[in-house]
Parts: C-alpha cells; sequence; structure tokens
C-alpha cells in the first residue's frame, strides 16, 4: 500500500520496541531486587546510621560527688576485682541487630496481600520505636496471622511465596514467644516451627531476597539461650559461614552482632581469624563489640599481647566514637582500661604506666590480700598522694550510702600506698569496687 513502510524495517523497528520495552522491565526488576536485600531497607539504613566523630579530650570528666573549686578534676573509676581468667569488660559485649531493624517495609517486598502482612509491619514499627504497646501489636498479629491460616503450616510447609512464608515464620516464632514467655529458662524453648518454615524458604527459595531473612532467622534463634537447640559452636559456625560468604553489610553486621553475645566462651583460631578479617568492614558499634569480646577473650587466655592489640583498637574507637564521653558508667573506656591494668599487675605481668593504672593495681593488690566481700566505694583527693576522706558501702539499690566501710585491712592497704604516679591536675577521686 502506499505510504507503507517496508515490512523489513516495520519489523525491525518493533523488534527495538520490544527489546527496548524489555530491557526497561528488566532494569526495573533489577532494582526492585536489589531494594529488597537487608542493608538496603529503609529500616536497616537508619539502623546502620554512623555516629558523628569529634573530638577526645585528653581527660574524660565525670560529674562530682561535691566539687566546688573549679580547679579540681573529678573523676570516677569503677574496679572488679577477679579471679584468674575471669576479667570480663563490664556489662554487656552485645550490640545486636533485631529483625525490627532490618525488616524491609510494605513497599520494599512483594509481601502478600493479607492482613497479617500488614500487621507484622506495625508490629515491626512498634518494636523499633517503642512507640506503642508491643504486646498488643503482637496480639493482633496473631489474630491476623490465624484468620490468614498461617498458623499450623510447619509439618508440611507449603507457600505460594517465600513473603508469604517469611510471615508464617513470625507468626510461629511469637506465638511460641507467647507460650513461653520472654525471658524463660535456658534450654526450655522449642522453636522447631518457625526453624522448620525458615528451612524451607532457604531450600526452596535460595537466591531469593527473602532467604537471607530466613537465614539471619536462623541464626539467632539458634544463638537464643531459651531454645532447647542453643548451641555455640553451631551459631559460631552459622557466624563464620555468612562472613565468609555474604556480600550484604547488614547481614555481616548482624552475623558479628551475634558473635558479640556469646559469652562464657573463648574461641577457636579460624573463628578469630573471620572475625579478625571483617573488623575494619563491620558497623561502628558492632565494631566495639568485637573489640569487647576479643578483650575478654584474650584476658581470659592470659594473651597479653593482643590484649594489647585490642587496647589499642579501643582507645582509637573510643576517638572516633565519643560513647564514653563525660560518663560515670561502668563502661567508661579510661575506666575500663584501668581495671584491666589493675587486673594484669595482680598477676605480676603488667606495671602501672599513669596514675589511673595506678589505683587499679594498688585495688586489685590489696583485694588479693585482703578480700573484701562487699563492694564498697572511696574517696580521696590528690595531696602529695591520695588523701583519703571517706569510704562507704555500696548497697545492691543504691550506689552508695552514708554507712562507713567495714573493711579497715583493706582500706588501710589503700591508704598506706607509696603512690608514685601524680595526676596532671588537682583531682577529686571517687572509687567503687563492685563485688
Amino acid at each position: 500500500m502506499k505510504g507503507s513502510p517496508p515490512r523489513p524495517l516495520f519489523r525491525r523497528g518493533l523488534l527495538l520496541l520490544a527489546v527496548a520495552l524489555a530491557l526497561v522491565l528488566w532494569l526495573k526488576q533489577d532494582s526492585k531486587v536489589n531494594s529488597l536485600r537487608p542493608e538496603k531497607t529503609k529500616r536497616a539504613i537508619a539502623a546502620r546510621a554512623l555516629p558523628k566523630p569529634s573530638s577526645l579530650a585528653e581527660e574524660l570528666p565525670t560529674a562530682a560527688t561535691h566539687a566546688d573549686d573549679e580547679d579540681i578534676t573529678p573523676v570516677t573509676l569503677w574496679f572488679y576485682p577477679r579471679a584468674d581468667e575471669s576479667w570480663r569488660y563490664p556489662g554487656s559485649t552485645s550490640y545486636q541487630i533485631d529483625p525490627a531493624d532490618y525488616w524491609p517495609m510494605d513497599d520494599e517486598a512483594p509481601w502478600p496481600d493479607i492482613d497479617s502482612a500488614d500487621a507484622l509491619q506495625v508490629l515491626a514499627e512498634v518494636l523499633r520505636t517503642g512507640e506503642g504497646s508491643a504486646g498488643d501489636a503482637a496480639e493482633r498479629f496473631l489474630l491476623q496471622a490465624q484468620d490468614d491460616g498461617l498458623l499450623d503450616h510447619a509439618e508440611q510447609p507449603s507457600f505460594d511465596s517465600p513473603w508469604t512464608g517469611l510471615v508464617a515464620m513470625w507468626a510461629e516464632y511469637i506465638n511460641t514467644v507467647r507460650l513461653t514467655g520472654i525471658w524463660p529458662k535456658d534450654g526450655t524453648v522449642d522453636f522447631t516451627n518457625n526453624i522448620d518454615i525458615a528451612q524451607f524458604i532457604v531450600d526452596t527459595w535460595p537466591d531469593d531476597p527473602a532467604a537471607e531473612y530466613a537465614r539471619l532467622h536462623l541464626l539467632q534463634v539458634s544463638n537464643h539461650p531459651g531454645s532447647t537447640l542453643h548451641n555455640a559452636d553451631e551459631t559460631l559456625g552459622r557466624i563464620v559461614d555468612i562472613i565468609e560468604h555474604t556480600q550484604d553489610a547488614l547481614v555481616l553486621d548482624v552475623a558479628i552482632g551475634e558473635f558479640t553475645t556469646i559469652k562464657d566462651s573463648t574461641f577457636e583460631a579460624p573463628t578469630i581469624a573471620a572475625i579478625s578479617s571483617v573488623f575494619d568492614e563491620a558497623q561502628i558499634d558492632t565494631q566495639r563489640g568485637i573489640i569487647r569480646t576479643m578483650l575478654n577473650h584474650y584476658a581470659h587466655t592470659e594473651n597479653w599481647d593482643q590484649v594489647d592489640e585490642w587496647t589499642n583498637r579501643l582507645i582509637a574507637h573510643e576517638k572516633q566514637a565519643q560513647w564514653d564521653k563525660a560518663t560515670t558508667t561502668p563502661m567508661n573506656t579510661q575506666s575500663v582500661l584501668s581495671d584491666l591494668a589493675g587486673y594484669r599487675s595482680a598477676r605480676g605481668g603488667h606495671q602501672p604506666s599513669n596514675w589511673r593504672e595506678e589505683v587499679s593495681a594498688v585495688v586489685h593488690m590489696c583485694h588479693e590480700d585482703h578480700p573484701i566481700d562487699r563492694s564498697i566505694g572511696g574517696e580521696a583527693e590528690w595531696a602529695d598522694g591520695w588523701r583519703w576522706s571517706a569510704w562507704w558501702d555500696i548497697t545492691e539499690h543504691s550506689w552508695s550510702t552514708p554507712e562507713p566501710a567495714d573493711a579497715p585491712n583493706f582500706t588501710d592497704c589503700v591508704r598506706l600506698t607509696d603512690w608514685q604516679h601524680e595526676p596532671p591536675q588537682t583531682t577529686l577521686l571517687t572509687i567503687k569496687i563492685m563485688r
């Protein structure tokens, strides 16, 4: 027909149009898949935001017990006299990243169009923000999951998509927690139902982003001390496997976070090598957990060279992160380092190099010679030596009471020390010796 394009040219145009449309659809699909990965979710990005570094003061000031003179610097140090091979970083080493901190929002994944998927989003937000009742949100989620027929699928899992399976997995987990309580006795909770669903997702859709969330669930449940299947060696194996194979930064941080929760355990060389190899890649607060866990491990094994190495990392990390500036808590970096130095001194492995370490060494060694069976506090000012003005008992319910400490042999040991290291300025010192 007159005016019609030649057929080969017309067909070529249709082919090019089809290719272009296919490319657009592929790019959109690829973008969507990438957005589903754990590190790409909005919650994960918010949870992994780095703190802004600030300058580190040479001395980390602490709140004064009483100090009207502006020329007097108040300092509080915490000490934990312990038996051999039992030094521990005070407080928790844990820097876990919970599912509520990385769970994909409703527009970040192909969630099923069911009410329980929406209810799971509400629960995740309550847990993440702390706004609202987690118990009420969990109860509503379970009711919706029951109505959607997602409970009691564990024996023969069968789902139309892995994302439906994830909703069912969490329904079974939360139902188990509801029945057994939030703080169960160790080794008493059977998480088989949710574990079976998670494993089904991994086996059926191993390359789908949903499988990453199922794998993280398997890791975190294996590290749950309440689980009947809890096993530290198995958990460490899962962690090392993730470190060696994952390409997702959030998955890596979750795995390392689980490592920082493992207590009363020393680690084999392959585990230490794997953790050390990804230290620089880890998120900044997860790095803190690694440092604390490694200091516990090497103090327990009395590998002082490695203690020195990880101590240096702690100091560098504190300069970057600034968590401990102007805090009186036992986790204050200066207090921790002093306590560790005193622990080493009492075992003949470390000579005090500054006044804080000297005070700690005296406390630890006086406790070795004159053990105290209760927590006590003391206060002193520097005047060509420490002049102790008060000692008191520390109770379980209050950091200090006006009652004088009944430990004369210990306090005399501290008082009679010939002090060698002078603080750089006039200092009002408070020590808290925790038993």
